[in-house]
């Protein structure tokens, strides 16, 4: 149901309740992330092939919830994805700027570079017919990941307080 005296069909306009349901969904990704950051560090043990693979899986788990909250963001405050397919290829650029009468900034320029190395491996690991792992590779993944699990929810946290 509504809020009272709310239009939810504006563009660009989000209400209480949707962003009550918004920050509880953000929040449970988050918990999610960092979960899935420290399963992944614990994946990689001692470096043996196997071992890298459930890394890897995890660190593309990690970045597909990342995404899927990102888009949910994006959904909630702009109301429409043009292309939701090819849309995770613009999903960092376009949330990490502030939409004046919209929305704030969602990820912050520390957030960036991070997620920028791990949807770039989240790309090779979906599309790699062969894929040579390595552990040297993998640990600055692992690094960034847990920074984005680490430094997201007060970047979160800020988002609310400003939307």
């Amino acid at each position: 149901m509504p809020v009272p005296g709310k239009d939810r069909t504006r563009r660009g306009s989000v209400d209480e309740l949707t962003l009550a349901v918004l920050r509880a969904e953000i929040a449970e990704d988050c918990r999610v992330l960092s979960q899935t950051a420290t399963l992944a560090r614990s994946r990689i043990g001692a470096g043996t092939d196997p071992e890298m693979e459930a890394c890897a899986f995890q660190l593309a788990r990690f970045y597909n919830i990342v995404e899927q909250l990102a888009l949910r963001v994006a959904k909630a405050f702009e109301n429409n994805i043009d292309d939701e397919q090819g849309w995770h290829m613009e999903s960092i650029r376009r949330l990490s700027i502030a939409i004046p009468g919209v929305r704030p900034a969602f990820f912050s320029p520390e957030l960036v570079s991070d997620l920028q190395e791990l949807r770039g491996f989240r790309h090779v690991v979906r599309h790699a017919y062969e894929l040579s792992l390595k552990s040297n590779k993998l640990g600055p993944l692992l690094d960034s990941a847990e920074r984005v699990a680490t430094l997201l929810p007060p970047a979160c946290d800020i988002f609310f307080t400003s939307a």
